[in-house]
């Protein structure tokens, strides 16, 4: 309830206009906008987002904002010349469509990017056939041929998948409770889940989630649009790891695209990216080999901002063009304050 009352109200700012000054207002704030996917395939999964939304958003940005790379925004926030209404876009993961769909649309408009990747990802590895684990769960709850399913074993609850609706809403609780088991016992709840729902990956789920490939990678830092960055091997929590594990996430996939594309990124996205999943230690470690971490904590930045836990602004798919005006404004945060929240 509290959630329809407060989409109305922002809708009823937005109607107001009122958006417009929290704008002028933020000018010098840096806006950075988290993607994952964009996809042209019907697919209701938050993260991927329809080419004509993602399109939309790219025009607006183009038109109404300074579209600049992380790059770029780093050195003017050190400097504390950014320009007017400055937005960053970023990718987590480093799927393919990121190359097919969404970079033709950051080329027409102009607007830099920066794709973090999950090396394990690009490099195909097969323990979830070849897709992030999160996608994999969704694969195998739209292809299941049980209707109920008992994780409570690994305190992830049971499930009953009766409809589309119900896979769907028993995979964002599924995912929700799985990312917070330490590694081995995620797999093999994992393992469980693949024999009680005896679902596949699809060839539709394969389309849409695939990784980009090395030589995808390769051709697509030869656009000076496009920089990449690190988002570990295999996406991990990194604060849920013993120390040297934390260190061989942050390192290794660093040194990986960098024995890939001859380059060694100096850019860091954490994995799941709330308070929670980073702290001191892992700051430090990732400081001593990138010049700034991005996390998943919600607003915009300012010159004060800690330059290892940089805000973004989430954007999937449930994300109408009046609320994305909004969010890159900073009327979301603005109201929340005014809400208490």
């Amino acid at each position: 309830m509290l959630d329809r009352l407060k989409r109305i109200i922002l809708f009823c700012f937005y109607l107001s206009q009122l958006w417009r000054l929290v704008a002028m207002a933020n000018r010098g704030r840096l806006v950075i906008l988290m993607y994952h996917g964009v996809t042209d395939q019907p697919v209701e999964v938050w993260t991927q987002v329809p080419v004509a939304a993602f399109e939309r958003q790219m025009r607006y940005i183009s038109d109404a904002c300074t579209p600049i790379s992380l790059d770029d925004a780093l050195d003017r926030l050190d400097k504390g010349r950014l320009p007017g209404r400055p937005v960053v876009v970023t990718f987590d993961d480093g799927f393919l469509n990121n190359r097919e769909q969404a970079h033709p649309i950051l080329q027409k408009y102009g607007v830099p990017a920066t794709i973090y990747l999950t090396t394990s990802f690009v490099a195909a590895d097969q323990r979830y056939d070849g897709l992030i684990w999160t996608d994999y769960v969704y694969s195998l709850l739209q292809t299941a041929t049980e209707e109920r399913i008992d994780l409570s074993e690994f305190g992830a609850g049971r499930y009953f998948l009766t409809d589309y609706t119900s896979r769907g809403a028993a995979k964002e609780v599924l995912c929700s409770r799985l990312k917070r088991l330490p590694d081995r016992e995620r797999q093999s709840a994992l393992q469980r889940l693949a024999e009680q729902t005896k679902g596949r990956v699809s060839d539709s789920s394969r389309a849409i989630f695939a990784p980009l490939s090395w030589d995808d990678v390769r051709a697509m830092a030869a656009d000076p649009l496009v920089t990449f960055g690190a988002h570990t091997v295999g996406h991990p929590i990194l604060t849920q790891l013993p120390h040297q594990a934390m260190i061989d996430e942050i390192t290794t996939s660093q040194e990986t695209i960098k024995d890939r594309t001859g380059e060694a990124p100096d850019l860091f996205a954490y994995p799941n990216g709330t308070r929670e999943d980073f702290d001191e230690t892992v700051k430090a470690a990732v400081a001593e080999r990138y010049r700034c971490a991005v996390s998943t904590i919600a607003g915009l930045n300012d010159a004060a901002i800690d330059r290892y836990e940089l805000r973004r602004i989430g954007v999937g798919n449930d994300m109408p063009l009046w609320e994305f005006k909004l969010q890159v404004s900073g009327s979301i945060q603005f109201i929340n304050r005014l809400l208490g929240r």
